[in-house]
Formats: C-alpha cells, sequence, structure tokens
C-alpha cells in the first residue's frame, strides 16, 4: 500500500491473535465481510515510508506499535497504512516488537 498524507508505511514485524480477530474470523461479530477480508487490528514494526506531514516524516525508521485504522489494512499484512497521529505509537529501544504486538486491543 502507498501511505497518503499523513499516514506512514509499516513493515509488520509481530501481529498477536486477539478474541476480536477471532470473533471477525469466524463472523460471530457479525456478517460475513467481503472478500478479501483485512485481518488483524493491531501489531508492531518499523515505520519505513511516510505519506507526509511533519510528524509522519518524523517516524521514518522508527519501531513502534500500532493499531489498524485506515480501511482495507490489517496487522496480518507484510506491510500496512496507519494513520499517523491516532495510531502509532513509538516503542522505547529496549522493548522488542514482539513482546508490543498485544499492547493496544486487548493489553491483558
Amino acid at each position: 500500500p502507498v501511505p497518503k498524507s499523513g499516514e506512514v508505511l509499516i513493515r509488520v514485524i509481530a501481529t498477536p491473535v486477539n478474541p476480536s480477530d477471532y470473533g471477525e474470523w469466524t463472523h460471530v461479530l457479525g456478517d460475513k465481510p467481503a472478500e478479501p477480508t483485512p485481518i488483524g487490528k493491531e501489531g508492531s514494526g518499523v515505520v519505513v515510508a511516510s505519506g507526509g506531514g511533519v510528524y509522519a516524516n518524523s517516524i521514518v525508521g522508527a519501531k513502534v506499535g500500532f493499531v489498524t485504522n485506515v480501511k482495507g489494512q490489517g496487522s496480518y499484512a507484510e506491510y500496512c497504512t496507519v494513520d499517523a497521529m491516532k495510531g502509532v505509537f513509538p516503542l522505547p529501544e529496549k522493548v522488542a516488537c514482539e513482546d508490543a504486538a498485544s499492547h493496544f486491543v486487548n493489553p491483558y
């Protein structure tokens, strides 16, 4: 995907399986969505590109946690675009992506 202004492109490193994801897969949480269905609500990775904007440009190269918030994107993809101001959280250097992948949607 190509990030729009204010969005960043993230190379996904880790993503969890949340109860809410399972509910979507099994259609417990509503009608069956149109195919293909993007799966995954959160994850962690590295920002590899920016669509423009001061903040989005400033975090290129950063290790981040994120919540998918762009329609048609899911964290189970290799790459996804995310609104930089609303869904990206820079991670401390000592925190591994695998440890931070599920701290946003279902933190426990």
